[in-house]
């Protein structure tokens, strides 16, 4: 009886010690990144610095110069030129816009998005900034501006050009950037779009190439926000991506996913890492509403500082395995603050850092009432004295209490050693008169 119970004991650990742990997803693509769109910090990375070719994706970048110079003019119709319609390949993916077309700024935006298409690429480059070429000038700009160092545009449609080129970490910055822009938002959100009649043509209904997005594909995620696909023969298949929950939002990038292989990786991959970051990985507290992280000097106040708590409760999605302890703060703190000072009135800033990256902040605000007191300067020494007193004196009142109680003990022990003694000298008094 004692061998089966050993052995199913040895199985039970067996058991217990193969279950499969939470591990980062194995991805067919080439080079992929995730990111916390949040804070900007890199959760899963498989080659995210390595150049690639950015085929369509190059249209997020498109929409955000488009989206940041549309301010009052989204009404306003752009006409399609000759150089604008017919520069691109036949079998490239279009609006299938005609030459002297015209269309609304924002319906332009959304055809660019949802159909990918090329052409409305060109009329909006043209009609924003003169040109392509200058179009491109604001594009490789803004690139800079988002950190993206290693990506260079030559063309507002992403078709193959040797010196057209990103990497995923750098794709992954300009989405994360442009999920920030309502309109972009909303038109990658989009499976179906319906673009009015024109001057030239009755209604079109645009549905989006991502197929995240599609109710009816095997690749649909439920989580899904977006947001550009792209495909070259030399850029392989692409997708930028982003999913959303009630307390995430991601961005994955992926590229190279080959485009004869029987899956498309692009988005299988991409739904792998989506799902990874939402369901696999977990949220760290790093600073709990009321935790004291500094003081800030104060003037015209019985303190000296005022002391400083977290005005609120941060947690953040770190990488699997990665250490809670291993995030730093950087604190900044308002100058020349003086009372009278309000419970809970913000007077700093703390910036969470993991790597070296910003991840997070929060307010910092007075942990109690600071009332002020007229002619500090010569009133708190005063007060730090009588305080200062007031510790010796209270500290002086026990001593003596002590060496008090100390003594009525020393009393109450010498009274009862002479009763012991009385009381002994009379009980041999009394044996021996017992005796005589």
């Amino acid at each position: 009886m004692l061998k089966y119970k050993t052995a199913a004991l040895i199985m039970g650990f067996i058991m217990l010690f193969s279950l499969p742990c939470a591990a980062a997803p194995e991805l067919s693509v080439p080079s992929a990144v995730l990111v916390d769109a949040s804070s900007g910090l890199v959760l899963f990375d498989k080659n995210k610095d390595a150049r690639v070719y950015p085929a369509s994706t190059t249209k997020i970048m498109t929409a955000i110069i488009a989206i940041e110079h549309s301010e009052g003019r989204l009404s306003d119709m752009f006409t399609a030129s000759y150089e604008a319609v017919n520069s691109i390949s036949f079998d490239s993916s279009k609006a299938n816009l005609l030459e002297g077309e015209q269309m609304s700024y924002h319906d332009l935006i959304f055809a660019l998005l949802i159909a990918s298409a090329n052409d409305a690429a060109n009329v909006l480059a043209e009609n924003i900034a003169g040109s392509s070429e200058e179009f491109v000038k604001l594009m490789n700009e803004k690139a800079a501006e988002l950190g993206a160092a290693s990506t260079h545009f030559q063309n507002p449609h992403g078709l193959h050009d040797e010196n057209h080129y990103t990497t995923p970490a750098d794709m992954a910055k300009i989405a994360r950037y442009a999920m920030t822009l309502p309109l972009f938002k909303e038109a990658v959100s989009n499976r179906e779009y319906t673009i009015p009649a024109t001057n030239m043509q009755p209604e079109r209904n645009l549905v989006s190439t991502n197929q995240l997005l599609s109710r009816s594909s095997k690749y649909y995620y439920e989580y899904a926000k977006g947001i550009k696909t792209g495909y070259t023969t030399e850029a392989g298949y692409c997708l930028v991506s982003a999913a959303e929950t009630s307390d995430r939002q991601l961005i994955a990038a992926v590229f190279g996913a080959d485009p004869k292989a029987e899956e498309m990786f692009s988005f299988v991959d991409s739904k792998k890492l989506l799902s990874y970051g939402i369901n696999t990985l977990k949220s760290s507290v790093i600073a709990s509403k009321g935790d004291i992280l500094s003081s800030v000097p104060l003037r015209n106040s019985y303190a000296d500082d005022a002391i400083l708590e977290a005005s609120e409760t941060i947690s953040v999605v770190l990488p699997e395995g990665a250490d809670p302890s291993a995030v730093t703060k950087n604190i900044t703190l308002n100058k020349n603050i003086s009372a009278p000072i309000e419970a809970g009135e913000v007077l700093g800033n703390v910036e969470f850092l993991y790597g070296g990256t910003p991840i997070a902040s929060c307010s910092l605000a007075a942990v109690s009432q600071y009332k002020k007191m007229p002619l500090a300067f010569i009133f708190r020494p005063v007060y730090k004295i009588i305080k200062a007193i007031g510790v010796y004196v209270i500290a002086a009142f026990a001593v003596i209490l002590l060496l008090l109680i100390s003594a009525e003990k020393k009393r109450r022990a010498k009274i009862r050693r002479r009763k012991m003694r009385e009381a002994r000298r009379k009980e041999d008094m009394e044996k021996m008169r017992r005796i005589k």
